[in-house]
């Protein structure tokens, strides 16, 4: 990484209210004892905020006191490249490092950690925080390679950006340790708000995200509805995803309500959640666009009641859904859990396909292993080439494709399997049923 100067622009140095007091702001890349890193831009400044820091150790405890911390309210960008050290923090909304643009007509944000250890334990908090305001364009980007990610509070995240204005936000990981422990906070955090446009991409290659709060996902892209763009999801190189906590704790969620495609795909690697209603794989779009999730490789398992290996579905708005399986496995554990679920309740075809070593599997009562479901309007199609389904269970089923509603357009119902291999033990369990 290049050596560069001290951190340039206009730097606020703030003392801090009563604790706040006897640790200083300032602007620069070599804090010494009771300092941190602030550097701020105002609303007509056109310089750059750049900040490379080497090893810092720094520690805070106030509330809102970030250990490095970058504002720009004007036209610039913001670079902040962290390598090596440990960045803590205790307060209510301290992040470890945090980066946001407040305004202006444009300016990227980039954030590079390598080897760095941060902690948070602090409410409303975190690891790493980049966002943008309404008006100040440019895009996001957030590496982090090797080092550690720990966030205990509730609603504090191991990585969290969301945009209000028009940029890309992409999250690369490579071989990090993310950790969080409190309800709703989530390992990775994306999202395009109000008055946004732009794509969400995750990328995490090796390391592991492990979460223990309930609805607190290790890995979550959301578009809300007016923002168009993309969402991206991909997970490599024997990345271990896990989440333990109640109350819809998926191990990755890709949620779109705007307009856009949303993908999620599995290469390698285990995912794994660890409670009832719990999804491992999750892609929901309620907008205009398709979703899919595509498995090549790695163990996608839940263990509890209700709670789904795969699952991709529309709730409203019009496109494809489609879930593509061709390695790797698929296991769930509880009475009623489904492996593979595709629905469609909109417009648009939805489609689920078997293929190459695939192992799908079931061990519960009333489980099933793949369903696909349509209530809308379009084509509904199964296939399977190869691979391998079971279950294990009364009552249990293996493959279920169902049609209903008003809205089928006259379009039918088209099951093709030429291969691989079905089979069901247990009372009242069925391999194949459709209607």
């Amino acid at each position: 990484m290049s050596t560069r100067a001290p951190a340039l622009g206009a730097a606020l140095l703030l003392l801090g209210a009563g604790e706040a007091a006897a640790q200083t702001q300032v602007c620069t890349n070599t804090p010494a004892a009771n300092q941190t890193i602030d550097c701020r831009e105002s609303s007509g400044s056109t310089n750059d905020i750049r900040i490379d820091t080497q090893n810092p150790v720094i520690t805070t405890t106030p509330t809102l006191f970030s250990t490095i911390y970058a504002e720009h309210n004007g036209t610039g960008g913001i670079d902040v490249d962290v390598t090596g050290g440990s960045l803590t923090t205790t307060g209510t909304e301290s992040w470890g490092v945090h980066a946001v643009h407040y305004g202006g007509v444009s300016g990227d944000i980039d954030v590079s950690l390598e080897n760095v250890a941060i902690e948070s334990n602090g409410n409303d908090a975190g690891a790493v925080r980049v966002s943008r305001t309404t008006g100040a364009d440019g895009a996001i980007a957030i590496a982090v390679t090797g080092g550690s990610l720990s966030a205990t509070g509730s609603s504090s995240h191991g990585i969290y950006s969301f945009n209000r204005a028009s940029g890309n936000i992409d999250f690369d990981t490579k071989d990090v340790t993310i950790t969080t422990g409190g309800s709703n906070a989530h390992g990775i955090y994306g999202v395009l708000s109000e008055g946004s446009s732009g794509d969400i991409d995750i990328d995490v290659r090796g390391g592991s995200i492990k979460t223990r709060g309930s609805a607190a996902n290790a890995i979550r892209a959301h578009i809300w509805a007016a923002p168009a763009g993309d969402i991206d999801i991909d997970v490599t190189d024997g990345a271990i995803i896990e989440t333990a906590g109640t109350g819809g704790a998926h191990a990755i969620f890709a949620k779109h309500e705007g307009t856009g495609d949303s993908a999620i795909r599995m290469s390698g690697g285990a995912v794994t959640t660890k409670e009832t209603n719990a999804h491992s794989l999750r892609a929901r779009h309620s907008g205009m666009g398709d979703a899919a999730i595509v498995v090549t490789g790695g163990a996608v398992t839940t263990t509890k009641a209700g709670a789904r290996g795969i699952f991709a579905n529309r709730t409203g708005g019009s496109g494809k859904i489609s879930i593509a399986m061709s390695g790797g496995s698929v296991a769930t554990a509880g009475a009623g859990a489904t492996a593979i679920d595709g629905r469609n309740t909109g417009t648009g075809a939805l489609a689920v396909s078997i293929s190459g070593d695939a192992a799908v599997a079931t061990a519960g009562a009333g489980a099933t292993a793949i369903a696909a479901t349509h209530t809308g309007t379009g084509a509904l199609s199964f296939s399977m080439s190869g691979g391998s389904v079971g279950t294990r269970g009364a009552s249990s089923r293996g493959i279920v494709v169902s049609r209903s509603g008003t809205g089928t357009g006259g379009v039918g119902v088209d099951v093709d399997v030429q291969g691989g291999s079905v089979t069901t033990e247990g009372n009242s369990a069925h391999a194949l049923l459709g209607w």
